[in-house]
């Protein structure tokens, strides 16, 4: 493996009490990557919430375990975790299986939570269910091979994934077509691209222009999801704008994804589009388009 190649940092998270053998055995199978992980036993005192972030921040990759027990802290860390941006691996406990008593959640109010929470999981495109500890542990180690790539050493790892990998902005209507441009985010990431999405990348410090800006500054491809309700908001037209003036100076591609058959703006309909037919068939033409 090149001396000089960046390890990347997986940050790991799962309910204390009732996952223990399944959280060890995961960080067995990390260590067999070659990558740094962060977790909550790598402090010797408990980490506050503000520290948890700051180690997603540094993380390529974010794990989550969820059983059948509720702890708000580590929903709290996945949904940062989602707001920022980062490629989540989600697993989550068959309710299928016999568990001990004590590993079941019996506070009424946090029932309710983790049935929320499970619900919100679901939606995840990363998300996957196990029945044991064996069966977790092949699974992470099938998903991370994925995304990393993984043949014994890394490929150009900073080529896949992070600061040197490309990153994409995507506009989109956030009400009407938030859902579909979210789902093509993740499949995105799951093939090492970055990406840029309103609202999950506006930081808390920033103004929604200057996030945007920050935004198109660093992305080499802007895919405009093209729909009756996009052409028309304000925001994506101004997106659109800032991102041709990018395209003159070569800074930039416009690749739009037509949703549905609308009027599109004239300067729109001067770039090679893609007809959204199905998801799959979409990721793969902008796979191909990227190279």
């Amino acid at each position: 493996m090149n001396a000089n190649l960046k390890k990347p940092q997986i940050y790991l998270s799962a309910t204390y009490s009732d996952l223990v053998a399944e959280r060890y055995i995961v960080l067995d199978v990390l260590r067999h990557f070659n990558v740094q992980v962060f977790f909550m036993e790598s402090w010797s005192t408990p980490a506050d919430q503000e520290v948890c972030y700051n180690e997603i921040d540094k993380s390529e990759i974010c794990i989550f375990i969820f059983g059948h027990r509720y702890e708000a802290e580590v929903e709290s860390e996945y949904d940062y975790a989602r707001k920022v941006g980062k490629l989540c691996l989600v697993y989550i406990k068959s309710d299928d299986v016999p568990v001990r008593v004590s590993d079941i959640e019996s506070d009424i109010q946090k029932i309710q939570r983790l049935k929320d929470l499970k619900k919100k999981l679901s939606n995840d495109i990363t998300f996957s269910k196990f029945e044991s500890a064996e069966q977790l542990s092949q699974q992470v180690a099938q998903d991370l091979r994925k995304v990393l790539q993984w043949q014994g050493e890394y490929k150009e790892f900073e080529k896949t994934i992070g600061e040197k990998s490309p990153q994409v902005f995507i506009s989109h209507n956030v009400k009407s077509d938030g859902v579909r441009a979210n789902k093509i985010a993740d499949a995105l990431r799951t093939k090492g691209i970055r990406v840029w999405i309103a609202p999950d990348s506006i930081k808390k410090t920033e103004t929604w222009v200057q996030a945007i800006e920050r935004g198109l500054s660093e992305s080499e491809l802007m895919i405009v999801l093209v729909s009756s309700t996009s052409v028309e908001s304000a925001w994506v037209n101004l997106e659109m704008q800032a991102a041709i003036s990018r395209e003159r100076d070569k800074k930039m591609k416009i690749l739009p994804v037509i949703l549905e058959e609308c009027n599109m703006p004239l300067f729109w309909k001067l770039y090679q589009a893609i007809i959204y037919k199905d998801q799959n068939q979409c990721i793969a033409e902008i796979m191909g388009y990227m190279g």
